[in-house]
């Protein structure tokens, strides 16, 4: 585990990506990983974005792993959802002035998820890409695989030692066809 300055980060162009590189053995159902990894890395973004952390560095980038993964897709719920924190009944007060400034200032909980960079490791996905790439505008989206995936499971289960050629073949094959999702003009 690293760590980092985010000031130096803010100041600098270096990035910092949120990226989930091991469960530490403990993920039992292997089929959820599909659906598990998305959402924590959205529940991420909302703690982040909520932690008012881009208001002293506003020129932080934080890059997220399959494009915002829920965020993007679930973009008015999370807005109408982040929106009403603190009119609840038994919600912490907090909220409620956290919300009013910010609407102050002409912003939106929802517009801290902006703010954030994603990559396109999405397997292709048109429709997955467009609404990304709606959500975050095209200077705030990256070219992204998961290639990095397949060495480390490769090296984890000897079963896939002999497919360890099929990284080489899996970026040739996925870089095309993210970058065709790509709309024109991005």
């Amino acid at each position: 585990m690293h760590s980092y300055d985010l000031a130096d980060l803010d100041a600098s162009d270096a990035a910092a990506e949120i990226r989930r590189l091991s469960d530490g053995g403990q993920f039992q159902i292997r089929h959820m990983v599909v659906l598990r990894l998305p959402y924590e890395t959205s529940a991420a973004m909302a703690r982040i974005g909520c932690s008012r952390l881009f208001r002293p560095l506003p020129n932080l980038k934080i890059i997220t792993h399959h494009l915002g993964a829920m965020v993007p897709f679930l973009e008015a719920r999370v807005g109408l959802g982040l929106d009403q924190l603190g009119t609840r009944e038994g919600a912490e007060p907090a909220y409620a002035e956290i919300i009013a400034n910010m609407k102050k200032k002409g912003r939106r909980p929802v517009d801290y998820f902006r703010m954030f960079f994603a990559d396109t490791a999405i397997n292709g996905s048109r429709s997955g890409t467009r609404c990304g790439i709606d959500f975050f505008g095209c200077e705030h989206v990256l070219f992204g695989t998961d290639a990095r995936s397949i060495r480390r499971r490769s090296a984890l289960h000897p079963r896939h030692h002999q497919g360890a050629g099929r990284n080489r073949h899996h970026r040739e094959r996925a870089a095309p066809r993210s970058i065709s999702s790509m709309p024109s003009e991005c």
